[in-house]
């Protein structure tokens, strides 16, 4: 809750709550995106790959790509990330409606708001939306693909209103991204560069080390106040 200087934090790993952490900073009003990369302790075999970040860069240029990753312009896949892994097509916002469209049905997704709160919950969708409510600071999206979980980072409340950041607009001058994703925090669509940011890969674990408001898990039951919408 008083860090302050840092641009980002690490959500999955063993040995900490990441994702408790991360929400316990969003709460807090601290503009925190979230990393699910590996470590690379080892850049050989299974130690590198296990998480990986996609990043909306605008172009394949090591500034451009740090850029990206500044501004929050990223999601992150805990799962080895192949061609037939499930990837988010569109991610916008427009009158106070969040709405994200994936390329595969999702087994999971829900949506997440202040203090970790699920606030709507949904099984088996492509697509699905979500309104604003007033009470919202911050709402961030998680799903799970046949054991692939993926995690968006956070959309903050704005005090001039909502606007459209969606995959198919062209990227804004530089000071509009700060505006957009600093104070208003949208990811747009998952973009042009994958990256595997290495580490000790511990794939084999995945969903065993998730704390309650961490992976998502189906046997996971609907928390007090959360929306579950069926399809």
């Amino acid at each position: 809750r008083r860090l302050t200087g840092y641009h980002g934090i690490e959500i999955r790993t063993r040995f900490a709550k990441g994702i408790l952490h991360w929400d316990t900073a969003l709460s807090a009003g601290r503009p925190v995106w979230g990393f699910a990369g590996d470590d690379c302790h080892d850049p050989t075999g299974i130690e590198v790959g296990a998480g990986t970040v996609l990043v909306n860069a605008s172009e394949r240029t090591p500034a451009a790509l740090l850029d990206a990753l500044r501004r929050g312009r990223f999601v992150n896949s805990w799962a080895r990330y192949t061609s037939g892994s499930n990837r988010i097509e569109e991610l916008s916002i427009q009158d106070g409606v969040i709405h994200i469209r994936l390329m595969r049905v999702a087994d999971m997704l829900r949506f997440i708001g202040q203090d970790g709160v699920i606030v709507q919950w949904h099984s088996r969708v492509g697509e699905a939306s979500y309104t604003v409510r007033p009470q919202d600071t911050y709402v961030r999206i998680e799903l799970n693909t046949r054991g692939t979980f993926m995690y968006t980072n956070p959309m903050f409340r704005h005090s001039k209103g909502t606007d459209v950041m969606a995959a198919h607009l062209a990227p804004p001058p530089a000071e509009r991204w700060t505006l957009f994703l600093r104070m208003f925090g949208i990811l747009g669509a998952v973009g042009s560069l994958t990256i595997g940011l290495g580490g000790r890969s511990r794939w084999r674990r995945l969903g065993r080390d998730r704390s309650k408001r961490g992976a998502l898990q189906p046997e996971e039951r609907d928390p007090t106040g959360a929306v579950r919408n069926t399809t």
